[in-house]
């Protein structure tokens, strides 16, 4: 298993800077240590954001949480270069 650490340090410096992933300008608003994730917010309009229940409750940014593992646990994300993050392993 890759140990996320030594890269969850370097995508630190990126909370609330400008990224672009799946076609969209988004913001970094934070990254998760359980488990290792960044989350993204949209930068338009907020949608309409669901309870518990599933009943429409709110206006809300749309988020994003792109995980820095891939399902595996073994490797990088690829998304994680879709953002152009520039990533040292070594």
């Amino acid at each position: 298993m890759l140990d996320p650490r030594p890269i969850y340090e370097q995508l630190r410096s990126l909370c609330g800077k400008r990224v672009r992933y799946l076609g969209e300008d988004l913001i970094v608003v934070d990254l998760l240590d359980e488990p290792y994730a960044l989350v993204l917010q949209a930068d338009g309009d907020p949608a309409i954001q669901a309870d518990l229940h599933g009943n429409p409750c709110r206006r809300a940014p749309r988020t994003l949480t792109v995980p820095l593992l891939d399902a595996s646990g073994e490797k990088l994300n690829p998304d994680l270069a879709e953002i152009g993050v520039p990533i040292k392993t070594s």
